[in-house]
C-alpha cells in the first residue's frame, strides 16, 4: 500500500476531470476539491500530510494524516455519498474514489 502523495493525487483529480482550487491567505498553497465554501469538500494540505473532508454536518473528518491513509474512514464516506444525485457530492465521491485507488497502489 502506498503512502499519500499530494502531487500524484492532484494528477488523479485532473485525469478524472475533478476541479480543485488553491487556497488563499493562511491556506495559500492548500487545495480544495469543490471549493472551500461548499460542503462537502476536501481540504488538501500543501505539505501532503493531511486530507480532510468537511461534511454537510460541518464536521471535519480526517482521511489522511501524516501521509497515512485512513482507508476505513475513506470507504465509509464513499458509502455515505455514493447514491447522491447532487453534483457537488458526486464530485467529492469521485475524488474519494481516487484517494482510495491511490491507497491501493
Amino acid at each position: 500500500m502506498a503512502n499519500y502523495n499530494l502531487k500524484a493525487y492532484l494528477g488523479r483529480l485532473d485525469t478524472a476531470g475533478i476541479s480543485y482550487e488553491k487556497g488563499v491567505g493562511e491556506y495559500k498553497g492548500d487545495c480544495y476539491v469543490t471549493a472551500g465554501q461548499n460542503t462537502p469538500h476536501l481540504h488538501l494540505d500543501k505539505g501532503g500530510n493531511f486530507v480532510g473532508l468537511k461534511t454537510k454536518r460541518g464536521a471535519i473528518t480526517t482521511l489522511v494524516i501524516n501521509g497515512a491513509f485512513k482507508i476505513e474512514t475513506i470507504q465509509a464516506e464513499i458509502d455515505e455519498l455514493k447514491t447522491s444525485t447532487v453534483q457537488n457530492e458526486q464530485n467529492v465521491t469521485t475524488a474519494l474514489l481516487e484517494l482510495a485507488r491511490q491507497h491501493k497502489e
